[in-house]
């Protein structure tokens, strides 16, 4: 059983566990609305098992249906591209504003972590 805290401060959070692709690789993202009728999200949260060092694009994507690995994600969901930089011991933090989402555009989609135009980890 997986758990995961959300502490928001509005009405609408969400969250997605990467946890599938590399095995190594395992975080928590946080979605939390800024107002509950208005776009606009803060993104936060924590990814660890990367290569140290090491700069990685986040992406949420069209689909959620990661049976068949990263193949059925489709393309990238409204331009998200988020960059995080891993440090000495393979952990990233992710602490961002996305004025353009909202918690209810992310119900059945998917977040992958890319490294230099290779997906190594993703979630839902």
């Amino acid at each position: 059983m997986k758990r995961a805290v959300l502490v928001g401060f509005s009405d609408e959070s969400a969250v997605c566990m990467l946890d599938k692709g590399n095995s190594q690789i395992k975080g928590v993202i946080r979605f939390c609305s800024i107002t509950k009728n208005d776009p606009g999200v803060v993104i936060d949260g924590v990814i660890d098992g990367l290569k140290p060092k090491e700069q990685h694009s986040l992406n949420i994507c069209e689909f959620g249906d990661v049976s068949n690995g990263c193949e059925n994600l489709g393309k990238v969901f409204n331009n998200s591209n988020y960059k995080v930089s891993s440090d000495a011991t393979g952990r990233a933090t992710l602490r961002t504003v996305d004025d353009n989402l909202k918690v209810s555009d992310l119900i059945g989609r998917s977040m992958k972590i890319s490294s230099v135009n290779k997906t190594i980890g993703y979630g839902i």
